[in-house]
Parts: C-alpha cells; structure tokens; sequence
C-alpha cells in the first residue's frame, strides 16, 4: 500500500502543473453548468422535478442493467479522452470534454439544489459524491495520460521499439482506468442508489 502512495505522489508531484489546469477546467464547467441550473425556465424545473421523483423511487439497487449502464457511462468519455490522446490536435477536445464533465455536474447539482432547497444539498451530496470520488480522479488521470500521449505525438516512427513501449503503456493506462471505472460503477450500482433511495422522502 505504501508503494502505491508513493508512486501516486510521484506521479502527481511529476506532473501537478498539468492537475492544477485540469482541475481549474473541471471547476469552471461546474460554475457553467451550476449557472445554466439557475437560469432555466420554472415549468422545466417542474418537468424535472417529476422525472427525478419517480427515477428515485422506481430505483432497483440490484439491476444487473443498472450497473451495466453506470459502467458504461463511465467508461465511454474515458475511452473518448483515451482516443483523442493519439490525436496531435486531442489536447484541446480533451480538455473540452473535462469542461464538459464539470458542466454537467454542476448542472445536476445546481438543479437539484434549486428544485429542493436546503434538502436538496443532502440529495446531491448522496447521488453524486460517492462516485465522484473515484470518478473525478479517474478522470483526471486519464486527461493527464491522454494529454502527454497528444503532446508526444509524431516523435520517431510509430514502430520503433521506444513508441511501442509507450503505445503498451498508454494500453494499460486504459486497462488500469477500466478497473476503476468498474469500481466506480459499483459504488453508483449500490452505495448511490441506497443512498437515494433512503432519501426518497425529499422528493
């Protein structure tokens, strides 16, 4: 356990500059999407209201479908940002699609705290802070690798033995945020939705 502390706080301290930019992306999606919430028509906050009630109390914390989805919406923009990263130009849409993610998180947080008021803190907190958790450092971590693999790219041939390492460890990048994508999705598949579910009531 003490080896991989160690070697995350290498990794980090190796490349904190990169983190800082990222996480300031992150933050300004989340102001974005936080003041989109507050600007949207009442009778679309009602609309919304209504479908979050019946999505909350209609949640099965054991569907196999459940967890599949959570998985997969975990995984897609990973692979998205994984993808982009053997792209010259991949830098800029990688950090596009981290806005992104902060834009919709702070759209869903900044809507359900509009929608509910004071109680509407707790409920955000129990469907999203769990996941985010592990998410957002996934996340993070998969922009960082995507942006070094673009920033490296055209450098020697693509078969040379050098760019061949590179391109296996950039694959178990992938493998590596996969696994935790899976870890993810098991906390959004049961913790979450126990969460959720025990807050029901609010809505």
């Amino acid at each position: 356990m003490k080896k991989w502390t160690s070697v995350i706080v290498r990794h980090v301290e190796a490349n904190l500059k990169v983190y800082i930019l990222l996480c300031g992306i992150f933050i300004f999606g989340l102001c974005v999407g936080a003041g989109i919430a507050g600007a949207i028509p009442t009778d679309t906050c009602e609309t919304a209201r209504q479908y979050l009630g019946v999505a909350i109390k209609d949640m099965n914390t054991h569907s196999a479908n459940v967890f599949l989805s959570s998985f997969l919406s975990i995984l897609k923009p990973v692979l998205i940002v994984w993808l982009l990263g053997f792209s010259r130009y991949g830098i800029w849409f990688i950090n596009l699609m981290l806005g992104l993610k902060g834009a919709f998180t702070g759209f869903s947080c900044g809507l359900i705290i509009r929608l509910y008021g004071t109680k509407g803190i707790a409920l955000a907190a129990a469907g999203i802070l769990p996941q985010y958790i592990i998410i957002l450092p996934l996340m993070l971590y998969i922009c960082q690798a995507g942006i070094e693999k673009s920033q490296n790219i055209g450098g020697g041939s693509p078969l040379s033995s050098k760019n061949r390492t590179k391109t296996l460890q950039y694959a178990l990048v992938l493998l590596i945020c996969s696994a935790i994508a899976l870890l993810a999705a098991s906390v959004d598949c049961y913790v979450t939705s126990a969460l959720l579910r025990s807050l029901n009531y609010i809505v």
